[in-house]
């Protein structure tokens, strides 16, 4: 039985992501002496993506804020800052 992860990896050019994406990310990381992108971080930036989609009437931004959860005035369902 196929996981939901292989499921997924057949959807996407997963293959393309690893081979091209996670490498030139990664190279331009180094360069600037950082730590080099790995396939777990991909996997975790792209269901983010996928989650926020998901969510109607937010900006990416309202993911990303650090105000506090008020269910009138900032009532983001995900604080990905925590």
């Amino acid at each position: 039985m196929k996981s939901l992860l292989d499921v997924f990896k057949k959807m996407v050019p997963y293959k393309f992501y690893l081979d091209v994406v996670v490498e030139l990310t990664s190279s331009a990381l180094v360069a600037q002496k950082l730590s080099p992108l790995s396939e777990g971080e991909l996997l975790r930036y792209i269901v983010m993506g996928l989650l926020m989609l998901t969510c109607s009437g937010w900006t990416r931004k309202d993911f990303w804020s650090k105000k506090e959860y008020n269910a009138k005035t900032n009532a983001c369902p995900f604080n990905f800052t925590d």
